[in-house]
């Protein structure tokens, strides 16, 4: 599979705002003091949007302090590094297809469709020149960078470690996240993504030169570029976290410092091995990392005790040392690479570059840091509103950063005032049906059935002014669901579903309405919800529903032979 970036933007995949992918970690926790000082300054900067001339504004677009020249430098390692990464997601993306097509067929060939004609979201890059900076709007404490998923759009925000080179390593992180998204109709184990995302994001690539390759290699193809993978550095520390911890970890949220950083060398190990060593075809290891068929350890080709021992022996690469102890008779500390070749379709000649209005970067940063900060995010909204008090995102943005924090009462307060100034705003009707709706989805009150009945008449107003608001399909599918209705919701969550293929929420309410529908796909929906979901919440209500599912085959079981005896 090869793909420009441009394409890989014009299909973009997303999901629910719940989901936050972290990834790489600073050792520097935030502050809220830190924050109010210096937050009014930031957004004053020099901020620029960035766009290729391949892919819409609407598709692709970086926000950025850094400089011009180094901001069009990004984007074009992004774009080779598009290629390469098509190498490792290709084994991927046909596997449900092959492994379960008598279940989801119709599902996934509307998927690859939507697929083809780009009906996908877009990516947002948010990149942070100052450490300072990115930690006083998006910091959890470890993190450096992570991924946003929303049914609308894919933000990838990112800020340096240590030096301006970390930035490169950052973004290429977040842009696998974003591919295994974006492509992969299934989710995937924290340990390998977060393990694939740190051994990719080191490659080093460059194109080849037609003219200094040999004749029997003449026949390059235009964008071909070699690369070298598996580069082990001496800054990154042994990777010492025991395997079977590796494997049962599934969120990083509240997981002190030192274990997420264990974390990190040990699943970038781990895939460093199974990529330099193991003969797992890959294939089939895609089959056992997102459909456990079979388990990942029983893979024939992978030896966990030779996997051990390759990762606890790994010798870091240091060019520093080489280079100080070679012209001393040294032999140079070298390690195991994987090299091979990789072909860009396409590359932008030209990127447009303009300034960006200190309002409209303020928004972004709000929106962006709302699930990492959201006190920060409120505020940002509010000082948009306090200079452009009629903005209708900002005032959408500034009750979803309420609501968030459970501050229910001022957000019904500031929606009401909102929607007395713009009645007929699809959006401000999307976030009242959300918030009313805010407490019924995990506790049952008294009262949701009648606010999930509202919501139904509600969603279908915003639908009929905007009928590509995802976000307004999915909730209305739950609308359905709730109030006992899965005929009605099930077309709308098979949508959602189309969208976001990989989320385990989805998966859930969805394994959840083909059940009560009676239908025999529901098995496999709840057990994806089951593999992949973080929250133990939906672990356990989807272990209800396989249980009734169990139940129910074991009944007809006994109700069939019974009907035999009599016969």
């Amino acid at each position: 599979m090869v793909a420009s970036l441009a394409k890989s933007c014009a299909l973009g995949v997303s999901c629910l705002a719940s989901l936050v992918v972290f990834t790489a970690f600073t050792t520097v926790a935030f502050t809220t003091a830190a924050f109010t000082i210096a937050h009014a300054d930031t957004a004053d900067r020099d901020w620029r949007r960035v766009t290729s001339e391949m892919v819409p504004a609407e598709r692709l677009m970086m926000v950025t302090d850094l400089g011009v020249g180094e901001a069009k430098s990004l984007m074009t390692e992004l774009e080779i590094f598009d290629g390469l990464v098509d190498k490792y997601v290709a084994p991927f993306v046909p596997l449900a297809r092959q492994i379960a097509p008598e279940l989801v067929a119709q599902e996934l060939q509307a998927t690859e469709e939507s697929r083809l004609h780009g009906e996908r979201a877009a990516l947002r890059l948010v990149i942070m020149r100052r450490r300072g900076d990115f930690k006083r709007y998006f910091t959890s404490g470890h993190f450096a960078a992570f991924t946003i998923p929303t049914l609308a759009r894919t933000t990838l925000v990112v800020g340096p470690v240590v030096g301006r080179d970390s930035l490169r390593e950052n973004l290429l992180h977040e842009y696998v996240h974003y591919r295994l998204r974006r492509d992969v109709s299934g989710g995937l184990p924290l340990w390998f993504e977060e393990g694939l995302a740190s051994f990719l994001s080191q490659a080093r690539f460059a194109p080849i030169d037609n003219q200094e390759v040999n004749s029997s290699e003449s026949n390059q193809e235009a964008g071909s570029h070699l690369f070298e993978l598996g580069f082990w550095n001496e800054a990154e520390g042994p990777p010492d976290m025991p395997l079977d911890e590796l494997f049962a970890l599934r969120d990083l949220r509240g997981v002190g410092r030192v274990r997420i950083q264990s974390f990190y060398r040990t699943a970038h190990a781990l895939v460093r091995y199974i990529y330099l060593h193991s003969e797992i075809d890959k294939q089939q290891l895609a089959a056992s990392l997102v459909l456990g068929k079979p388990k990942f350890l029983e893979q024939p080709g992978f030896d966990l005790r030779a996997a051990k021992k390759a990762i606890s022996s790994l010798v870091p690469h240091d060019e520093r040392w080489n280079s100080r102890h070679l012209n001393r008779g040294a032999r140079p500390r070298s390690q195991e690479v994987l090299r091979g070749q990789f072909t860009v379709q396409s590359q932008s000649a030209e990127f447009a570059v303009e300034p960006m209005p200190a309002n409209d970067v303020r928004e972004i940063f709000a929106d962006s840091s709302l699930q990492m900060n959201a006190p920060a995010s409120e505020r940002l909204y509010a000082r948009v509103l306090k200079s452009e008090p009629d903005r209708l995102t900002a005032m959408r943005g500034y009750v979803r950063s309420l609501r968030f924090q459970l501050k229910v009462e001022k957000a019904a307060a500031v929606l009401a005032a909102a929607q007395a100034k713009q009645p007929e705003a699809w959006g401000l009707m999307l976030e009242r049906s959300l918030l009313d709706t805010s407490g019924c989805i995990v506790e049952r009150k008294p009262e949701c059935a009648e606010l999930w009945r509202d919501a139904v008449f509600n969603l279908r107003d915003v639908l009929d002014v905007q009928p590509d608001s995802f976000e307004a399909i999915y909730r209305l599918g739950l609308a359905h669901l709730y109030i006992g209705q899965p005929g009605e919701s099930l077309g709308y969550l098979e949508i959602a579903w189309r969208r976001a293929p990989w989320s385990a929420r989805v998966n859930y309410f969805l394994g959840e309405n083909l059940r009560l529908v009676g239908d025999s796909r529901a098995r496999w929906f709840l057990q994806n919800a089951s593999r992949w979901a973080a929250s133990e919440y939906f672990r356990e209500v989807t272990r209800m529903a396989l249980a009734e599912i169990d139940g129910a085959s074991e009944q007809a079981s006994e109700k069939r032979s019974e009907k035999r005896s009599e016969q």
